[in-house]
């Protein structure tokens, strides 16, 4: 697909977002909006590759119900299913329903038969027959071992009621089931579609907030007229499901133009983000040579909503990357970004993004210290909020802690987050070694060469190559010099006592 399909798709999706939030604030209406394109994503997925594996028995479903409709038989099809399903689950032994394996309380055990029954019925009271759902229902013995397998090809299944054909279907008609059935849905999605939980994904999409309407009624109208004016707009395209990557791309980037200053909190603008993708995986040893031909690991401490790492992918060949990590401490920003990464293809195993402040080392893979298990990266990539505020800690007890103090200093100031990395990602840049006397502490250099970095308020730290191997004490201001590098930073110390008070990097 070119770039104009994609703007335009993104366009229009824009367009019914500006019209139908009405007094809503942007932002909120951007995590209903983007939820249901990453629903419509994954369902759209999920059929496609279920029609495959299934082969002729998806086929023959297909062709059973063009018969319903040939013959005017609709009605009579959905009440042979609906006993199929009530037959199959008042059957269905305790242990295998969603009660503990020991329960023997007669109301809870019906309890829990009525509501997978009720679940089938939402799909079958829409009155969109689909191959998928029949299939299901036709085989209802079978779908443990075919959701394995689809695990397994797919990484991940969704049960025919929370597909996108059938929640379109009931905001089409109106039921007033949508609402219940999305809230399900989404938790279906959070907590048992993927092999590794996507516990939260949906946090933030409040279907029951007051936002959308006073009471069920109203919210329910409202979320019928979003889903119904997005999929109208989708049949306009063709093969709109490879668009779906690239205009959710365009909706993140348009709210972030409305949010002003808020924006560098989710999303690096694509001009500069092709700008340091094409630099990052450039050979590092000499960037004649081109493009790097496999990066292991990719790291971006403050990744947003991922768009940085989504673009480093979209320079490099396919299966050129071997894991991706990403750091992210906006609930909101973190949320979308698992979303984003999901919506260009890559698989849950292929990922990694945590929910943490990268300034107070909340990830445990990147404070590892356990060299063998420390984490290493071919590549690290970031948009830095270089205006968040952050009170750092600046009381050591222990000399030996000075190593840490400079590296934190060379990246943060004391009152804002002016910085190039997290201590720990300098030092995975660095091996430090230093034991209780200062006197023994030593910075080698593991990555870095001849390299400077800029400071958004004009401070520069440079790199540079140096002939010896020991360290200088400066009052005032301490220097470490060792065979391969040299840097500095304004700090206090106290040399007779050894303690260290460090302070803000000059201007």
């Amino acid at each position: 697909m070119n770039d104009t399909q994609h703007q335009e798709l993104g366009r229009a999706l824009w367009a019914i977002a500006d019209k139908l939030r009405g007094a809503m604030n942007a932002d909120d209406f951007r995590d209903y909006m983007l939820s249901f394109l990453f629903l419509r994503y994954l369902s759209d997925h999920y059929e496609t590759a279920a029609k495959k594996e299934l082969g002729s028995d998806y086929a023959d479903c297909e062709t059973e119900i063009a018969n319903t409709i040939a013959e005017e038989t609709h009605k009579e099809l959905i009440d042979e299913l609906k006993q199929q399903v009530i037959s199959h689950f008042e059957r269905l032994p305790i242990s295998k329903l969603p009660v503990k394996e020991d329960e023997t309380d007669k109301k809870v055990i019906q309890k829990a038969r009525q509501q997978l029954i009720e679940e089938y019925d939402v799909l079958l009271d829409s009155g969109k027959l689909t191959p998928l759902g029949i299939w299901y229902i036709r085989n209802l013995d079978q779908v443990d071992i075919f959701e394995k397998q689809m695990r397994r090809k797919i990484h991940f299944v969704i049960k025919p009621h929370y597909l996108w054909s059938n929640i379109y279907e009931l905001a089409r008609t109106q039921s007033n089931q949508l609402l219940k059935t999305l809230q399900r849905g989404f938790k279906f999605i959070e907590n048992e579609s993927f092999d590794s939980a996507f516990r939260g994904l949906f946090s933030e999409v409040n279907l029951d907030s007051e936002k959308l309407g006073k009471n069920y009624e109203v919210r329910n109208e409202m979320i019928c007229s979003i889903i119904s004016q997005i999929a109208e707009k989708l049949t306009e395209f063709t093969n709109e499901i490879d668009l779906l990557g690239n205009a959710y791309e365009y909706l993140i980037g348009q709210f972030a133009a409305g949010s002003g200053k808020k924006a560098g909190e989710f999303y690096t603008p694509q001009q500069i983000s092709t700008i340091l993708s094409r630099i990052v995986i450039l050979d590092s040893q000499d960037p004649r040579n081109g493009k790097k031909p496999f990066i292991h690991n990719l790291l971006d401490f403050a990744c947003g909503s991922g768009s940085l790492l989504i673009n480093v992918k979209k320079q490099l060949e396919p299966n050129s990357i071997g894991q991706i990590y990403g750091q992210e401490k906006n609930i909101t920003t973190y949320n979308l970004a698992r979303m984003n990464m999901l919506l260009h293809g890559f698989k849950d195993s292929e990922f990694q993004i945590f929910h943490g402040d990268s300034l107070t080392n909340d990830w445990p893979i990147l404070s590892e210290m356990n060299p063998s298990k420390k984490l290493k990266c071919d590549a690290i990539v970031a948009t830095p909020p270089f205006s968040y505020r952050w009170e750092p800690e600046v009381k050591f007890k222990e000399v030996d802690e000075f190593v840490k103090c400079v590296i934190h200093y060379f990246c943060f100031s004391a009152s804002n987050a002016e910085f190039i990395g997290t201590a720990t990602e300098l030092s995975n840049l660095f091996e430090v070694k230093y034991d209780k006397y200062f006197a023994s502490t030593t910075i080698k250099k593991k990555l870095l060469k001849n390299h400077s970095f800029f400071f958004e308020n004009g401070i520069t730290i440079e790199f540079k190559r140096t002939h010896t191997d020991k360290i200088i004490h400066i009052k005032g201001s301490a220097t470490i010099i060792d065979m391969d590098i040299a840097f500095g930073a304004s700090v206090e110390q106290d040399i007779t006592g050894g303690l260290i008070s460090p302070y803000a990097l000059d201007a």
